[in-house]
């Protein structure tokens, strides 16, 4: 199967002015679901992780009807998590997913094996960040580009999908890899695959996903 990909905006429930509709989206989501979203203390962190879990839930049910046992599962359980916190349906469900936010947009993608994604809205050029943990050849990719801050964040959203694809998020050295290459990434012996049609920006938010090869 082909890696899907949603993207939502949640800008009406972001509004301070809608806190009704967001009430009643809060009594949509599973008891655990609700008390992660409660933890958070400003509105926006909030909103962002209840409809992560909703556009999952909604995409599930739309796209894999004959799948969504496994969203029973996750409501009654919550999600099976890996060795460094990625989080899977049940263990040896054979389908995959990923979810990230930022700013009004959240984003889900599910696939037939490991997945990552990444959202980022689109702001100034932080070259500190780019510098200290990008991989020298990324740094080169960013100097020569014209528009320095969506060279940075097209880059950003694909190291986060690279990360969080192999399950080793954090764990992994952002600048022991490099994504301006090629269309893959080997790491430890897997190879990943960079999906470059989706390494988009539409002016405010860049999007990436990545994929485990076959």
């Amino acid at each position: 199967m082909d890696v899907q990909v949603y993207i939502k905006d949640i800008a009406e429930f972001l509004a301070e002015d809608n806190i009704t509709g967001y009430e009643e989206r809060l009594r949509l989501l599973p008891v655990w679901r609700l008390e992660k979203v409660r933890r958070f203390k400003q509105h926006p962190d909030r909103v962002r992780c209840a409809e992560a879990f909703l556009l999952l839930e909604q995409s599930l049910k739309a796209d894999f009807p004959d799948r969504f046992y496994l969203m029973e599962d996750v409501r009654k359980n919550g999600f099976y998590r890996g060795e460094n916190g990625k989080p899977y349906f049940r263990e040896g469900a054979g389908l995959f997913f990923n979810l990230s936010h930022s700013g009004d947009k959240v984003m889900c993608v599910i696939a037939d094996r490991e997945v990552g994604c990444d959202v980022e809205k689109i702001a100034d050029y932080r070259e500190g960040i780019a510098k200290r943990f990008f991989h020298k050849r990324e740094q080169e990719f960013i100097e020569a580009a014209r528009d320095k801050a969506d060279a940075f964040y097209r880059i950003w959203t694909l190291k986060e999908s690279v990360m969080k694809a192999c399950g080793k998020g954090m764990q992994l050295a952002m600048d022991s890899f490099c994504v301006t290459d090629g269309p893959y990434v080997d790491l430890s012996g897997e190879r990943f695959e960079l999906d470059r049609s989706m390494v988009k920006s539409d002016g405010c938010y860049a999007y990436a996903r990545c994929v485990a090869s076959r």
